[in-house]
């Protein structure tokens, strides 16, 4: 039987006392709490193992009941408090199965009790990232940062390519342990990431992205591009980015190279388009990105060298690091010489005098010469390369046009397509005596749909005529985002997932902020990056008055945990399962 709770304690978001038992595991202590939850040290009861719990504690929505430990929504939340729930649980499963993720904190365990659900994970000696820039001067060069920044990069575009967003990256949120292995911490549900949602909101100034601050804004994968951006931004110079939500106002961001001139260019640029105010100005994926950090640039300036302490040394401070120039290689004047040398070469020489008897050998030299060129034009050409060609007669100059090789004429060097338009490709006759063009498409993340994304021989490769090559064409993007369906019919919503081929379940619930038989929530959220191909299923929650939401609820609640739902009875199902 459901406990009742008194109106006094409604709001009270109480932990679980200290040495209370949750599943196999004792409280030890309170850690802290957050918006989405609260968090213990605990210890496992059977093997004596330490572990981190989190349980599933939404502020504003939930509380626990007076005399026992079990959660029960606030009135009017039964319906977010589940759907939460629900998310949370199906976030921290995903995160569970991925065991190859390096930079992932494991699970031990995700269990239901106390009618919410609670995460176990492993227990580790670590420092926040802010702890160690702390420690370390405020700042660090990108040789040493991006020891543990890479790592960090290759597992956000793990994560993404499957889905899943962090949304409260933060040198808060990124630990080090003292092997200097780095993990995430702090994955969080998206309505808890954002301004103004049902939850209370937990952002970081300087780190999230401005969409965040908007809540009908798409959040995906390029609002994680830009607050892991502004942690290197903050790594390398010092200097927090200004808050996203003061950017709009008025953008002072300055350039990191401005602020470190040591930053490399490429590091420069790519973290400054990373950190762009609108999300289609940023890169297309974390690869893209990381492309871009790790692009060789050249440089006529001194290179410089330092001794780099190791990240267990956290006292070292970079004001007491001297960069000593090594000796530059002379580029320029290098060039200059070149430049002389080709000037000398042209310049006309005075031509030493010949005595009379030299002019009769000269003139039959010549005649003989002329009788050997008029033959072989491509041997005298090999002897006499130093010979002024406009001194040749013009017949002679017509004549070494004239001579080619066959061999040369029947090949080809294989030009670049990637890149271009197929449709032009295709449609060009300057490529019909070389190539037999056959089209392959697939998705790209780089190219636009419709653009030469691959091609089967590299360009530059001599081949012959009438040689067959293998175009990859675009199909676009392979997946796209789910457009705004908040207000709008689901008639409407259903003929927008028809086009896009996308499933989909209607949920019954109340809201105010929309008028009643419209849209309210959806998810996945809009903007939340769908693959084409995939069978994802889209819910959709509809806004119903409040007495037949009261008899919606009385129904659930009557039948029986166990019996599944169909076509339109997905939200019933829905909440069936979340009961459980």
């Amino acid at each position: 039987m459901r406990r009742q709770m008194n109106e006094n304690t409604q709001a009270e978001r109480r932990p679980l006392e200290e040495g209370s038992r949750v599943g196999e595991y004792r409280i030890v202590r309170c850690l802290g709490s957050n918006g989405e939850g609260i968090f213990y040290l605990a210890q496992d009861c059977i093997v004596g193992d330490v572990v981190q719990l989190q349980e599933f504690f939404p502020a504003g929505i939930a509380c626990r009941c007076d005399d026992a430990d079990a959660l029960q929504p606030l009135a009017g939340h039964a319906t977010e408090f589940k759907y939460f729930r629900a998310s949370f649980q199906d976030l921290y499963r995903i995160l569970q199965q991925e065991k190859e993720n390096s930079c992932l904190i494991p699970i031990v365990q995700l269990f239901e009790q106390n009618a919410t659900v609670y995460v176990a994970s492993e227990h580790l000696q670590v420092s926040t990232l802010e702890e160690t820039l702390r420690q370390s001067g405020g700042r660090q060069c990108w040789c040493r940062a991006k020891k543990y920044l890479l790592p960090l990069y290759n597992s956000l575009s793990s994560l993404h390519k499957k889905g899943i967003t962090h949304q409260g990256i933060s040198p808060e949120n990124i630990l080090l342990d003292e092997e200097n292995r780095v993990y995430w911490r702090g994955f969080s549900l998206l309505e808890m990431r954002t301004a103004t949602g049902e939850m209370e909101p937990q952002l970081f100034a300087g780190y999230s992205a401005p969409e965040q601050y908007q809540p009908e804004s798409w959040r995906g994968g390029w609002t994680d591009l830009y607050s892991i951006a502004a942690v290197t931004y903050r790594v390398l110079t010092g200097v927090v980015v200004p808050d996203a939500a003061v950017r709009q106002q008025q953008d002072r961001l300055m350039e990191p190279i401005l602020l470190d001139e040591r930053i490399p260019q490429n590091i420069s640029d790519a973290l400054y388009r990373a950190l762009s105010l609108k999300p289609e100005e940023r890169f297309d994926s974390m690869d893209a990105f990381i492309a871009a950090m790790l692009e060789e640039t050249t440089s006529n300036t001194a290179v410089f060298t330092v001794e780099q302490p190791t990240l267990t040394d956290r006292t070292v401070h970079l004001d007491t690091v001297h960069f000593q120039p090594q000796e530059s290689t002379a580029v320029l004047p290098l060039k200059e010489e070149l430049l002389e040398e080709k000037s000398r070469q042209h310049q006309p020489q005075e031509k030493p005098r010949m005595k009379k008897g030299s002019v009769y050998l000269v003139v039959t030299m010549a005649a003989t010469l002329l009788v050997l060129a008029l033959g072989t034009p491509r041997l005298i050409r090999a002897i006499s390369g130093n010979w002024n060609q406009a001194s040749e007669p013009a017949s002679q100059q017509e004549q070494n046009v004239q001579i080619s090789s066959g061999a040369e004429q029947q090949q080809h060097k294989v030009d670049n397509f990637i890149g271009k338009k197929a449709s032009e490709v295709l449609a060009s006759d300057q490529f019909e005596p070389w190539y037999y063009f056959e089209t392959v498409e697939q998705y790209s993340e780089e190219f636009a749909k419709g653009v030469v994304a691959n091609q089967s021989i590299q360009s530059g490769t001599t081949i012959g005529r009438k040689t067959t090559i293998t175009l990859y064409v675009s199909k676009g993007s392979a997946s796209e985002p789910l457009p705004q369906l908040v207000g709008k019919t689901p008639e409407e919503a259903i003929a927008i997932l028809g086009e896009m081929n996308k499933q989909y379940k209607i949920i019954n619930g109340s809201s105010q902020a929309v008028d009643e038989g419209k849209i309210f929530r959806t998810d996945p959220q809009a903007g939340t990056q769908m693959k084409k191909d995939s069978s994802d299923v889209v819910l959709l929650y509809v806004a119903q008055g409040a007495q037949e939401q009261q008899k919606e609820e009385d129904s659930s609640n009557s039948r029986d945990n166990k019996t599944d739902g169909t076509t339109g009875e997905g939200g019933r199902k829905v909440l069936r399962k979340w009961e459980n």
